[in-house]
């Protein structure tokens, strides 16, 4: 895990990681969730199987 130091730019760099990470895992979960209907022989959201890459 990174070390954060202290300061106005590190705390900055802190939040615009924070936050494309929170973005990051909330399309994955929308990716997983699709997947998952169209296995399940339902329609997912992308209207086809989408691959994570993670």
């Amino acid at each position: 895990m990174a070390r954060w130091r202290n300061g106005f730019v590190a705390n900055y760099f802190h939040i615009i990681e924070t936050t494309a990470n929170d973005r990051l895992q909330h399309w994955l979960r929308r990716i997983e969730a699709g997947n998952a209907a169209i296995r399940d022989g339902e329609e997912g959201e992308f209207g086809r199987r989408s691959r994570s890459g993670c």
